[in-house]
C-alpha cells in the first residue's frame, strides 16, 4: 500500500512538471503559429488551437489541486485537439504528428502500457482517419507542399514539436532513473524489515502456546507444534486436508458440524474475526473442546483463515462439576432458608415475649429507681438518726446553762444585797447567753439536714458545709477526738446542691470518727488550686485493706455491723461528687489511718 502510495506521487508529479513544460513549450508554438496565421490567414483551426492553450494554460495553474486522473485525461484531450486541428488544416505535413509517438510513450509511464496502448491506437486512427479523408478529396488539402517546405515557419513548428517530444521523454526518463536510484536503499532496506518480520512471525508461529491453524478454503495451509501436539498428528498429516475433516459429525449439543463451519464462513464474510466454541477430533479418534478465534488474512496468494485453538477440555470438565455443586450448594440454600424460616418465626414469638419481658423490666426499673430513691432517702434518715442522741446531748448542756442560772438567779434575789445580785446576774446572764448560742448553732446546722428539701444547686460555701457538718457531729468528738482545722474561714463558693454537699462530708467525717475507737485525731484541710477547691480528712483510725477501699464505693458493701447503716453511704458520696463535676480518692493502710481527698470545682461569678 505504502509502494502504491510512493509510485502515485511519483506519477502526480511527473504530469506536473510536464504540464508546465507542455505549456512553456505550447506557448512558444503558439507564437509561431499565430506567425503562420499571418502567413496563411486566420481560421477557424486557429482559433481552436487557442481555446485548447487557454485551457492548458487553466490546467497548469491548477495543477497541484486537480485529480492526476484528470489532469492526463485533460493533457490527452489537449493533444488530440492539437492534433485534429493541425490535420484538418495541413494534413500530413502537420507538426503535431509527432505527438502520436510522445503521447503513448509518455502515458506509459504513468497510467500504463494497456491504456498507453489504446491511447496509440486512438491517435494513430485518427491520423489514418484524416489521410483517408485526403487520399478521397474528401477534404482539399489548401496548403502547397513545396511552398510549405521552404517555409521558415513550417521548419520552426517543426522544431518546436520535436523537441518538446524529446524533453517531455527526457524528464520522464530522469524522474524514473531519479526514483530508482534514491529507492533502492529504502527498497533493500524494507526487504531486510519484511524478511525479519517474516522470520519473527515464523518464531512466533512455531513457539505459540495456542494451536494455530492457516486454512484456505476450508483446507489447511500449514500448522504449529502446538496444533501438531493437540491433534496428536505431524504437519504432512494435517495439510491438505479439510477441517471439517477434523470435527466429529455432531457436536456435543447435537449440532451438525458442517452446518456449523458453514454458518461461520458466512460470518467471517462480515467481520475479521469470530469466536466460538466447538469440539474436535483428534487423530486417534478422541474428542476435545476448543475455544477457537478465527480471524481474516489477506496474503499475496489470497485470502486466508487463521484459527487460533486452545483445549478447555478440563475447563468444560469443572464447570460441570461447579454446576453440579451450584446445584448442591442451592439445594442447600433452599434446607437452610425452610430452616431459617422456621427458626425465624420462633425468633418472631421469642421477640414478642421478649418485648413483653422489657415492658415488665422497664416497670421493675422504674420500681427500682423509686426504691432506690427511698434507700437513699432511709440512708440519709439514719444518718440523721445516728446523730439525734448526740444532738440532744449537746442540746441539754447549753439548757443546764439556762437552768441554773434561772435557779441561780431566784435564790439571789432575797439573799444578797443589791450591787452583790447586780454582778452575779451579769455572770448567770453570760452562762445563759452561751447556752442561747449553742442551741441555736445546733438548730441552723440541723437544719441544713432536711432530708425532705428537692435537689436545687445554688451558690454553696464549702467552709460552711465543713464547719456545719463538724457541729452536728461535736457530740461524737468532744473529749475523745481532737479536730486540727488548716483553713480560713473565709467563704469558699462552688456551685452545687447544699443538702448533697452536707450528706458528702457528713458521712467521710463520721466514718472517720467512728474509725477511732479510743483516743485519736482527725485533720481537716481546705485549699485552692488549679480553680478547684480541696478539701483533705485524715484519721489516724484503724485504716482500710485495699480490698475495702476498691470495694467502698459498691452499693450495699459495708464493714458495719447490723443497726450501723444500709451500706449505700459511700455510694451516695459518690454520685453526689459526680454531680458536680468533682472527684474523689481514699488513700488508707491498716492500723495507720485514712484519708480523703475530695476537689469540686470553684464557682467563678
Amino acid at each position: 500500500m505504502e509502494a502504491l502510495q510512493e509510485l502515485q506521487e511519483l506519477r502526480d508529479k511527473i504530469v506536473n512538471k510536464a504540464i508546465v513544460v507542455g505549456y512553456s513549450f505550447g506557448m512558444l508554438s503558439y507564437v509561431i503559429t499565430f506567425i503562420r496565421a499571418l502567413e496563411y490567414g486566420f481560421n477557424w483551426a486557429f482559433a481552436c488551437i487557442s481555446l485548447v492553450v487557454l485551457y492548458l494554460g487553466i490546467l497548469t495553474f491548477y495543477r497541484k489541486r486537480i485529480n492526476l486522473n484528470l489532469k492526463i485525461f485533460s493533457i490527452a484531450i489537449v493533444i488530440l485537439a492539437a492534433l485534429v486541428t493541425g490535420l484538418s488544416h495541413f494534413g500530413y505535413m502537420v507538426s503535431s504528428k509527432a505527438y502520436i509517438i510522445l503521447i503513448p510513450i509518455f502515458l506509459s509511464f504513468v497510467i500504463g502500457y494497456r491504456k498507453a496502448f489504446v491511447m496509440l491506437l486512438v491517435f494513430s486512427g485518427c491520423y489514418m482517419f484524416f489521410g483517408i479523408l485526403y487520399m478521397s478529396k474528401v477534404l482539399p488539402l489548401n496548403v502547397d507542399a513545396n511552398v510549405y517546405a521552404l517555409s521558415p515557419v513550417a521548419w520552426g513548428m517543426d522544431i518546436s514539436i520535436i523537441s518538446l517530444t524529446a524533453l517531455a521523454l527526457l524528464i520522464v526518463g530522469r524522474l524514473y532513473s531519479d526514483t530508482i536510484v534514491n529507492n533502492l536503499s529504502t527498497i533493500k532496506s524494507k526487504n531486510e524489515e519484511l524478511e525479519s518480520k517474516q522470520r519473527k512471525y515464523q518464531l512466533l508461529f512455531e513457539n505459540s502456546i495456542d494451536a494455530i491453524v492457516l486454512l484456505r478454503d476450508g483446507v489447511v495451509v500449514d500448522v504449529n507444534s502446538s496444533a501438531q501436539e493437540m491433534f496428536k498428528a505431524k504437519t504432512d498429516e494435517l495439510v491438505g486436508k479439510r477441517i471439517v475433516d477434523f470435527l466429529p459429525e455432531l457436536q456435543s449439543d447435537g449440532s451438525d458440524s458442517e452446518d456449523l463451519m458453514a454458518y461461520v464462513t458466512d460470518q467471517l464474510s462480515k467481520k475479521k474475526v469470530v469466536s466460538f466454541e466447538m469440539q474436535h477430533k483428534r487423530m486417534d479418534g478422541t474428542l476435545f473442546d476448543a475455544d477457537v478465534k478465527i480471524a481474516v488474512l489477506q496474503i499475496e496468494d489470497g485470502f486466508h483463515y487463521q484459527a487460533v485453538l486452545k483445549d478447555v477440555t478440563h475447563r468444560k470438565k469443572q464447570q460441570k462439576e461447579i454446576g453440579k455443586y451450584r446445584e448442591h450448594l442451592e439445594r442447600l440454600v433452599e434446607d437452610r432458608t425452610s430452616e431459617l424460616n422456621t427458626v425465624n418465626e420462633k425468633l418472631q414469638n421469642s421477640n414478642n415475649e421478649l418485648t413483653e419481658q422489657h415492658k415488665k423490666l422497664r416497670k421493675s426499673y422504674a420500681d427500682l429507681k423509686s426504691m432506690q430513691k427511698k434507700l437513699i432517702e432511709a440512708e440519709k434518715m439514719a444518718s440523721i438518726g445516728l446523730l439525734t442522741a448526740g444532738v440532744a446531748h449537746e442540746i441539754n448542756n447549753p439548757l443546764n446553762f439556762i437552768q441554773t442560772g434561772l435557779y441561780s438567779l431566784q435564790n439571789q434575789v432575797d439573799s444578797s444585797s443589791p450591787d452583790s445580785v447586780f454582778e452575779k446576774n451579769q455572770e448567770v446572764l453570760g452562762y445563759m447567753e452561751e447556752g442561747v448560742r449553742r442551741i441555736s448553732n445546733i438548730v441552723n446546722s440541723l437544719g441544713s439536714f432536711n432530708s425532705n428539701a428537692s435537689v436545687k444547686f445554688k451558690k454553696s460555701d464549702v467552709v460552711e458545709v465543713v464547719n456545719n457538718c463538724l457541729t452536728v457531729l461535736n457530740h461524737k468528738i468532744i473529749d475523745r477526738i481532737q479536730v486540727v482545722k488548716n483553713f480560713t474561714e473565709e467563704k469558699i463558693w462552688v456551685y452545687g446542691d447544699e443538702n448533697g454537699l452536707h450528706q458528702v462530708f457528713i458521712n467521710v467525717l463520721h466514718n472517720a470518727v467512728q474509725a477511732i475507737k479510743n483516743d485519736g485525731q482527725i485533720g481537716v484541710d481546705i485549699e485552692v488550686k488549679n480553680d478547684k477547691v480541696i478539701v483533705y480528712i485524715k484519721d489516724n483510725g484503724i485504716g482500710m485493706s485495699k480490698h475495702t477501699v476498691s470495694k467502698m464505693f459498691d452499693p450495699f458493701y459495708t464493714k458495719k455491723t447490723l443497726g450501723e447503716g444500709t451500706g449505700l453511704g459511700m455510694t451516695i458520696v459518690y454520685n453526689v461528687i459526680k454531680e458536680h463535676r468533682g472527684s474523689i480518692n481514699v488513700d488508707s493502710k491498716l492500723g495507720e489511718g485514712t484519708q480523703v481527698k475530695i476537689q469540686l470545682p470553684i464557682y467563678n461569678i
